[in-house]
């Protein structure tokens, strides 16, 4: 059989628009030889999409022992099989690697040993799906002393582009390089969107021609609709066009940029940074924020340390020009949780809906329970400066004369 025929449909997350159904060549399921004996995988992700279909399939064509968990099955559950049997590989979204880390420090020490010396079964910490912050990142590389190996792709494009081994000094935005056998470009040379050639891509959207006629390039690379430069030989993901820009009055505020920095405080373990409707300025950028579990206690104590819009602009200020802090914040309380895909990707516009109260447009008279608002305008402290502060210029005092 042609391994770049059809071989399964798998539909899009929909994160940005309805899902669609791409048509992946059989190559796609296995791209790597029979594996070594005693290799060992589980699957705990859904089916219905590339992630959690190839975690399924794929053990099975190359001979790994294949442990299969119950759908919604719990951080507590993966621990537990990773602690039971000899796992040798799997991979994980930063979604997942948070609620592991968190669920493993609620544990005593003397376990925490038995569960991280288990894990480190596992040769190389596979992670894609979103960025991961660099608190986590730093947790795994710290307990495991594991590779770190952060990984972009799209279901279009067979799951995998680019990769960087991450040792928690690089940016967490930065994707690096393309796997061997895959061709990445950026449209405009170094920035533009990603566009990929590679043997494990769709061939077709199914059912729709004009949409699949539209997607390749003329030299055949997918374009998908997310953004990069290229810096230093590697790519820095910049956000999707649709979806991770941020058009505040006549600026646009790169969300991903903005989640870069709000996940670099040392107390914010998870961030999602979105532009929600606004009638005066289009739109205001809004974060909703997770703070790690240390700094969550101390928010409930009322401690003289407590996190909130002001404090995180302060901490942001000297990352950031003012136009691109959030003015608009959510802070995440116990068994609180973000809208998500079954691939743990955030779906923005429920994300506007559930936590500031948004169907049309965002009203500052309107009080939302546990949101802050800062205003879509400076404040008057900020007002006193001239255009090129806001554009990102940092402000100096000058004394003496004009």
């Amino acid at each position: 059989m042609d391994p770049r025929g059809p071989g399964l449909v798998i539909f899009t997350s929909g994160t940005t628009g309805p899902p669609k159904g791409a048509v992946l060549p059989r190559i796609c399921m296995v791209f790597q030889p029979d594996a070594p004996p005693n290799c060992q995988t589980v699957c705990f992700r859904p089916p219905h999409w590339l992630g959690g279909a190839i975690s399924l399939v794929e053990p099975m064509l190359t001979g790994k022992k294949l442990h299969i968990l119950k759908e919604r099955a719990g951080v507590g559950r993966i621990w537990e099989v990773l602690r039971s049997h000899h796992i040798t590989g799997t991979g994980f979204t930063p979604g997942i690697l948070r609620e592991m880390k968190e669920w493993l420090e609620a544990q005593s020490e003397d376990e925490q040993e038995e569960y991280i010396k288990a894990f480190r079964n596992i040769s190389v910490i596979h992670c894609a799906g979103a960025m991961v912050s660099p608190s986590v990142l730093k947790f795994w590389k710290n307990r495991t002393g594991l590779p770190f190996n952060n990984v972009y792709g799209s279901t279009e494009v067979g799951g995998l582009a680019t990769y960087k081994l991450l040792d928690g000094t690089e940016r967490s935005d930065a994707i690096g390089a393309a796997f061997p056998g895959i061709e990445v470009k950026l449209t405009d040379g170094d920035h533009g969107e990603i566009c990929v050639r590679s043997p494990f891509m769709l061939t077709h959207y199914i059912g729709d021609k004009e949409k699949s006629k539209a997607a390749f390039d003329a030299e055949g690379y997918f374009k998908t609709g997310d953004f990069a430069e290229l810096k230093n030989g590697e790519f820095i993901f910049s956000g999707r066009a649709n979806a991770d820009y941020i058009l505040f009055r006549h600026y646009r505020i790169p969300s991903v940029q903005v989640e870069v920095v709000l996940t670099a405080l040392p107390y914010v373990t998870e961030a999602c940074v979105l532009g929600v409707p606004d009638n005066e300025a289009k739109e205001i950028c809004a974060a909703v924020v997770r703070l790690t579990p240390e700094q969550e206690q101390l928010q409930s104590r009322h401690s003289e340390q407590i996190i909130n819009l002001a404090r995180l602009r302060k901490d942001m200020n000297e990352a950031l020009p003012k136009y691109m802090l959030p003015v608009l914040v959510k802070i995440l309380g116990p068994g609180e949780e973000m809208p998500q895909t079954v691939s743990q990707k955030p779906i923005k516009s429920q994300i506007i809906k559930k936590y500031f109260g948004v169907d049309r447009s965002w009203s500052a008279e309107k009080s939302v329970r546990g949101v802050e608002y800062w205003g879509s305008m400076p404040a008057p402290v900020e007002a006193d400066t001239k255009l090129w502060d806001w554009l990102g210029l940092q402000r100096a005092d000058f004394k003496g004369e004009a």
